[in-house]
């Protein structure tokens, strides 16, 4: 079996970084006499950018591992593996399986350990890693932020512009520029009305250098670059930064917002005379007594007014929408005030309080468990590190595994519980708006709310063109009411 090397870093910025790495592998597996058969090298690739499968070498090496072709390990520091806790674990999980000798080359680097409580370090160092991992990106960030307000790196630039980075200056291509200078000139006047007619007019004009085949899209993306005007944005991160770039500037603050109104007007869509949507909120829960097949939607145009009802056309029976709907409404209301008259809602209240009280004292017993097995957990780890008897050090190691697993099924508990008080409440709410509906009598707010009061109430209204027989999804509760059928 092969020993081998792992050597990565994360930007070409560390140029003796991989050299660094190798010499001291060299070093230490000449005082360990082992040769060194096989190096993997990950040359300026980044662990938080790049998943372990986007690590070419890192990949051919866990690979290998899982092959059981390798004995011995020798790796810098174990951040070099991941930064990503999770990935981290990852790879301690397949080293602990395959039980790979892992040097770490580095100084004053805890050695792996493959024990129930060396997986807990473990555990604890893989969120030092992400951390420390994170905080370098932040300090990146910083870096970019101060070099963009400061004027030294102004990011990606648009078209006429280019960055050179040995001089770190920014170059105009005046001929370029011209073509800008020209759109937004245009684009200030009252003689085009659209972004075509602006194209058309640059594809004409033959004194203007053509480097570039424009297009609609390319126009609108030029036109609203405030670059144009010297002001440079940069997001990072969600975080907005505006900085002022003078020698950027070809277009006056004037100029650049007369050629955004100029965008906004020709953006503006075409006014489409729709029809608001008519909603059945009846459908599918009307039956035909007849065929006990459900009533559809219909329309009616007569004298240019369009009327809506439902029907059964094999059985002649149509009835008007907005009649139907509101009796069976005023028979949801009756519905409601018979269950409130018999103390539902007081009833409905003294259920939910008291499971509510039964699950949150089951939750405070639980926390107040969990955060004793949390005390433990620190005291036994201090002493494990502390301890220089390995036959003590194996019995805290099985009681700190032990109290682990115990920790994890308390977390668990207290996540069911929470789940269990939010749908209460959620229950809750779901009662109060459908009585609110009840008494609520705004048309535009009825009408939007109607169909799924209908869906959770009703279970189902029959009727032909006399008669109407609801049945509520309540095994006590129907009604049988005339329908005047008043549409012929």
């Amino acid at each position: 079996m092969k020993t081998v090397a792992y050597y990565r870093r994360s930007t070409n910025i560390q140029e003796n970084s991989i050299e660094m790495q190798r010499q001291m592998a060299r070093n230490l597996s000449y005082q360990k006499a082992l040769l060194i058969d096989e190096e993997y090298v990950d040359d300026a690739v980044s662990s938080r950018k790049k998943t372990i499968k986007e690590r070419q070498a890192l990949q051919r090496l866990l690979i290998e591992i899982e092959k059981e072709k390798i004995q011995t390990l020798f790796v810098y520091k174990r951040d070099r593996l991941a930064r990503n806790a999770l990935e981290y674990l990852e790879i301690y999980h397949l080293l602990r399986e395959k039980k790979i000798n892992v040097i770490f080359t580095a100084e004053n680097e805890v050695p792996i350990q493959y024990s129930p409580a060396g997986e807990l370090i473990e555990l604890l160092m893989a969120g030092v890693i992400q951390r420390e991992g994170e905080q370098i990106v932040e300090r990146i960030q910083e870096t970019i932020k101060a070099n963009f307000q400061r004027g030294i790196t102004p990011g990606n630039l648009p078209y006429g512009y280019c960055y050179d980075r040995n001089t770190k200056t920014v170059h105009r291509n005046e001929e370029q520029l011209s073509v800008v200078k020209f759109l937004f000139d245009q684009a200030a006047t009252d003689t085009i009305s659209s972004i075509k007619e602006l194209k058309n007019l640059l594809d004409i004009q033959n004194e203007i250098p053509q480097d570039k085949k424009w297009s609609t899209q390319m126009i609108k993306k030029v036109l609203a670059n405030p670059t144009y005007m010297g002001e440079r944005v940069l997001n990072i991160s969600g975080e907005v930064l505006k900085s002022h770039y003078q020698q950027l500037a070809i277009v006056d603050e004037k100029l650049w917002l007369k050629a955004q109104q100029f965008l906004e007007q020709t953006a503006k869509p075409r006014l489409i005379n729709e029809q608001p949507a008519i909603i059945y909120s009846l459908a599918g829960l009307l039956i035909c007594k007849e065929c006990k097949q459900p009533l559809t939607p219909f329309t009616s145009n007569r004298n240019n007014q369009q009327t809506f009802f439902y029907r059964c056309k094999e059985h002649s029976i149509k009835i008007e929408k907005n009649l139907i709907e509101a009796k069976v409404l005023d028979a949801c209301k009756e519905f409601f005030q018979t269950l409130l008259k018999s103390n539902l809602q007081k009833l409905f209240d003294r259920y939910q309080q008291a499971n509510e009280q039964k699950l949150q004292q089951e939750k405070n017993n639980i926390e107040n468990e969990f955060d004793a097995i949390e005390r433990q957990l620190i005291t036994k780890t201090e002493k494990w590190f502390q301890e220089t008897s390995e036959p003590e050090k194996e019995k805290l190691q099985i009681q700190l595994l032990t109290l682990y697993d115990k920790q994890e099924n308390l977390r668990k508990q207290i996540e069911k519980i929470n789940q269990e008080i939010a749908e209460l409440q959620t229950l809750k709410h779901l009662m109060k708006s459908k009585l609110s509906l009840l008494v609520y009598d705004e048309p535009s707010y009825v009408e939007t709310n109607l169909k799924s009061l209908f869906q959770d109430i009703v279970k189902e209204v029959v009727l032909n063109s006399y008669t109407m027989h609801i049945t509520f999804k309540h095994p006590f509760l129907t009604v049988k009411e005339a329908v005047v059928d008043e549409v012929s």
